[in-house]
C-alpha cells in the first residue's frame, strides 16, 4: 500500500548532495504524491525559512509541513536545525525526518531526544522511504486536520 500525503503539505528537503535531494523528489513522484517540494541545500538555508520573515520564500504558519533534513550539512548542521526548530514553540509540532548516512547510535539518540519524528539513514530505497512516510502518516495526522506530533522511535533500518 502506497502512503498518501494530504496534498496541502509542504514538503521541506534539507540536503547539501543534489543527488540525494533529486531521489527524495523523485520517491514523492514514484509514491503518486503531487505535493509541493521544496528543496534547501544547507540547514542555514532552511533556516532562513523558517525564521527570518522578511525572505521572499518564507514560513507560513498557515501552511502545513513535513521537514527532511540531513545531518551533515555545511554552515548549519540538521541537529542544530532540529534544535531550533524544537525550541520555537510556532515550529514544535513539525514533523521531522532525519536523513543522514551516519550510524552512530549517538548521534541517532540526540536526534531522538531533540525530537525527530523518524530517522532513516542513507542510501534510502523507495520501499523504506515508503515505510517511513506509512508510520509518520499513522502517528501524526497528515490528513485534513492539525498536525499533532508524537515522536516515534522506529527506524526504517532497523531490524524488527
Amino acid at each position: 500500500m502506497m502512503p498518501i500525503l494530504a496534498t496541502d503539505i509542504v514538503i521541506l528537503v534539507v540536503d547539501d548532495d543534489p543527488v540525494h535531494l533529486k531521489l527524495v523528489k523523485l520517491y514523492f513522484r514514484q509514491l503518486g504524491m503531487t505535493n509541493t517540494v521544496l528543496t534547501f541545500e544547507d540547514g542555514q538555508q532552511v533556516a532562513e525559512f523558517l525564521f527570518v520573515r522578511h525572505k521572499d520564500r518564507r514560513y507560513n504558519s498557515e501552511q502545513r509541513y513535513l521537514l527532511f533534513l540531513d545531518i551533515r550539512m555545511p554552515f548549519l548542521d540538521g541537529i542544530e536545525v532540529l534544535s531550533r526548530v524544537r525550541s520555537n514553540p510556532e515550529l514544535q509540532s513539525l514533523p521531522v525526518v532525519m536523513l543522514t548516512t551516519t550510524a552512530d547510535p549517538r548521534e541517532i539518540n540526540l536526534c531522538y531526544d531533540l525530537g525527530c519524528n523518524y530517522f532513516l539513514s542513507k542510501p534510502i530505497g523507495i520501499d523504506k522511504f515508503s515505510e517511513v512516510l506509512d508510520h509518520l502518516m499513522r502517528e501524526i495526522d497528515l490528513s485534513n486536520s492539525p498536525v499533532s506530533v508524537t515522536a516515534g522511535v522506529w527506524d526504517a533500518n532497523s531490524e524488527r
